[in-house]
Parts: C-alpha cells; structure tokens; sequence
C-alpha cells in the first residue's frame, strides 16, 4: 500500500516572503476544548493557539466556515499527519447500566504539500456534555484541500447505549474503524432489523456515504459520511425528525454539523435528548432508557442505535487515506480529534 501521495489545491503563494518567516516543525490542531454540533471559531482557535504566532496571521491560519480550520502551506516538503477521530458520549442518567460510547480512530500517514496551498481541517468534536440517558456520536475528522479532494477521513465514534446485548452484539462495533479494515460504517445496534435500518454508510449507497438512521422517529439518527450526511429510511415517518438527527457533511449548508437534538435545538437541555459532535456526528434519538446513540462520523459514517428489549450503542465511522498510510488503529482516541502535523 502506497504511503506517500502529492496533493495541490488552491493557494496563496503570493505570500510567499510571510511563509518563510513562518518557521515550522510541527504542529497539533486541536478542538480548542469546544464540543457540540458546530465548530469553534477563529478567535477560540486563536486563544487556544496563541503561543504560537503564526496561527494569529489570518493569511497562514483561518476559519473558512463553520470551524473548518485552513492552514497555509508553509514549505514544499513532505510532511506526516496523525489525525484521530472524536469519541462517542456516554449515558449518564437514565434507566439500566450504561456501555460507553466508542472510541476514536488515530491514522498515520505522509503526504506532500507545496507551499502557498490550502489544508482544510475539520476536527471531530465530542457532542456537548450534559445529564442525558442518550448519547450523540463523536464527529469524524477531515483532512482535504482546496479543491475539495479528500486527503484522510478519520472515524469518530458512536454515542453509548446500554449494556446486556453482549451475547448477540458485538459491541465493538461503536468503535471508529482503522483504515486497514473496511470502508463501509459500523452498523449501530439493530438486532436483525431489515436493512437499511441502524446500518453503517455504504450498507446501500456505496462506500463515503452516511450511516442510517434507527428504526423509528425516535431512534438513533446516522453519522455523516465524506459524500453525504446521516441517511433515514421510510420506518421514519418523521421526515422533521430524521432530518434533525442526521449528522451533517462538506456540501450541507452548514458544513459538517453534528446532529441537532429532537427538538432540532443545538444545546440539549432535556435529559432524554442529546445532538451530535462536529464532525458529522448523528444526534442521539428520544427516550429516558439508556440507548438509541447517534453514530459516529468518518469516510462512511455509522448507523444510530435502535430497539429490540433495549438500546445498545450506534455504530463508529470509518477511516480512508487515499494515498496510503503507514499506521492505523480502531477504537484509540478518547475526547475530542486531533490533527498533528510535522515536516519531515
């Protein structure tokens, strides 16, 4: 498998004299500690990245939208990335014993850039924290450039549901999944319902598509995927509904949301609700039990929780590299994503 590809895109070589004062070995983009459907803005960044200068240059370092982070190539040169997807949330009220949601991916790989392009970086975030019996996805991460070519997309995880399902469901499945495995979504629980219900992207569309929603109005809604959000099928006769819970991708018009709440409010405030992560993390559904989380986002994104005698956890997105890469692992990353970079 190959592990060195070359990517170009839009640019600003232009200001070329500015990128060579701007010295660079490495550096960690970061959720800046922000959780929640939407992503943080320039001057959080900002706050967050403040010891080191060059990211107060809006020409080197910017938010294009909605907390998509732009970095300026700083050199030609080849450069290795570690990116990791956001975890799941976990149950912390509610009726039954809580299984926590899933894990992160972490990918490592190489690629070369040339100096003056643009990196898009979308960090996958945790859901936002509250007391809530469901648990929204993590937000998958991101890498592109400008001319919207996928460089790697990272799984997050899928929101916990409850225990007692072990003897009939992997629960291995809420985990993001490596980029050795393959690219179609974990599949949330679903007990043997008739497909395309709670199934990872790509189960009917094809790989990079979004997982499925539950199988109800109230179950889980789907992670989004790199070609398309969250997906609901005719079992959700709550169009409204559906379209809440569904984590959001790159061409929505508002670019890589997680899923809002039932309601369709950002912020959750009832305990029987939770939206999703930035990223593409689908909205956890309805219920006071434990269970119906929202899947994780990534490549193809994972399927929401749904019902059979209870609710176990959505399903973890997948992860792509197009070019290759040297290292890759399932269910790694607890909190919010990460992306670090380094010239070699």
């Amino acid at each position: 498998m190959p592990i060195l590809s070359s990517f170009g895109g839009g640019s600003a070589r232009g200001f070329g004299q500015s990128l060579r004062a701007a010295a660079f070995t490495s550096f960690t983009f970061t959720t800046a500690s922000t959780r929640g459907v939407y992503g943080p803005s320039l001057s959080t960044l900002q706050n967050a990245y403040s010891s080191t200068p060059w990211t107060q240059d809006t020409s080197l370092f910017n938010v294009v939208t909605n907390g998509v982070q732009r970095w300026t190539v700083p050199e030609t040169a080849t450069y290795t990335f570690v990116a990791a997807g956001a975890e799941g949330n976990t149950p912390n009220t509610g009726t039954y014993s809580a299984s926590a949601g899933g894990l992160g991916a972490v990918v490592t790989f190489n690629v070369s850039l040339t100096q003056g392009d643009f990196i898009n970086i979308v960090v996958g975030q945790q859901p936002i924290l509250h007391v809530a019996s469901m648990s929204g996805g993590g937000g998958g991460t991101f890498i592109y450039d400008n001319s919207n070519t996928l460089i790697a997309a990272v799984g997050g995880g899928g929101g916990g549901g409850r225990t007692g399902f072990e003897a009939s469901w992997n629960y291995n499945l809420r985990h993001g999944k490596s980029a050795a495995d393959t690219l179609l979504g974990n599949d949330g629980y679903n007990f043997n319902e008739v497909s395309p219900i709670s199934r990872g992207g790509g189960t009917v569309s094809g790989a990079g598509y979004g997982g499925w929603h539950g199988d109800g109005n109230n179950r889980g809604g789907g992670g989004a995927g790199w070609l398309a959000g969250g997906q609901f099928s005719s079992i959700v006769t709550d169009s409204t509904k559906g379209n809440y819970l569904r984590g959001r991708t790159r061409t929505d018009s508002v670019p890589w949301q997680g899923g809002l709440d039932y309601n369709g409010n950002a912020v959750s405030t009832d305990y029987r609700y939770c939206s999703g992560g930035f990223g593409g993390g689908g909205a956890a559904g309805n219920h006071p039990y434990k269970g119906y989380g929202g899947g994780g986002g990534g490549y193809s994104g994972g399927g929401g929780g749904s019902w059979n005698g209870g609710s176990g956890p959505a399903g973890g997105g997948s992860t792509y590299v197009p070019g290759g890469y040297t290292s890759s692992t399932a269910g790694t990353n607890s909190g919010g994503g990460f992306v670090q970079v380094t010239k070699i």
